[in-house]
């Protein structure tokens, strides 16, 4: 295959993901149809069965995708923390957050289609949201045992942080708010469920954003 040949059929792939996301965000799994992703994606059935195998595994790689781009965000902005579990719990949820904001669409996808996925997809993906909980579990582990964290229940706090941030995806409006305000008020509203010492207006940096599905 030429380079111009891979460039297009890259660019086609592309845009296949990206009208999926849309039509899946509107109308959910069950109400899009192939035919209906073809027009949005400009682009014949057929080439939409020379990309995915079927619908579901479409759907799989856009979760696939759009949870391993915030993993990847979540480690990348621990790295740059300092070892600090305030610190750290900051610029997790800031990644948290902000990914949300700014791929509301196929963050909401990603959540509620899930259980549309073939079993094995399913599996790998509940294990990238283990992942994710166990992060923030060790940091409020580490918080609690600096006498930085009080919460009354360590899990659930970790369970709910999780939760609390993947929601900023099914209300964030980009006309009335922008992903840093909403990420700065995430971090605040973080730090006072764990009764952080000295807890005040989250001072981190924006995270660099993955490109996601």
């Amino acid at each position: 295959m030429c380079r111009s040949q891979r460039v297009m059929d890259d660019d086609e792939a592309q845009r296949i993901s990206d009208a999926a996301v849309r039509c899946l965000a509107e109308r959910g799994f069950a109400g899009t149809t192939i035919r209906a992703l073809a027009a949005a994606a400009e682009v014949p059935v057929g080439r939409i069965y020379e990309h995915h195998r079927s619908k579901q595994a479409l759907l799989g790689e856009i979760a696939g995708a759009a949870h391993d781009a915030r993993l990847a965000q979540t480690l990348a902005a621990i790295e740059e923390a300092d070892g600090d579990p305030v610190a750290r719990l900051e610029a997790v949820i800031w990644a948290h957050s902000d990914f949300h904001a700014r791929h509301a669409a196929v963050s909401r996808v990603a959540q509620a289609e899930v259980r549309h996925l073939a079993p094995a997809t399913q599996a790998r993906i509940a294990a990238l949201r283990d992942r994710e909980h166990a992060i923030l579990a060790e940091i409020v582990a580490d918080g609690i045992e600096r006498g930085a964290f009080a919460p009354a229940d360590p899990d659930t706090l970790a369970s709910s942080l999780v939760a609390m941030c993947a929601s900023v995806a099914s209300w964030f409006d980009p006309e009335a708010q922008t992903p840093r305000r909403i990420a700065r008020t995430m971090c605040e509203l973080a730090l006072r469920m764990t009764s952080a010492h000295g807890a005040g207006a989250a001072s981190g940096a924006p995270m660099a954003v993955p490109a996601a599905a």
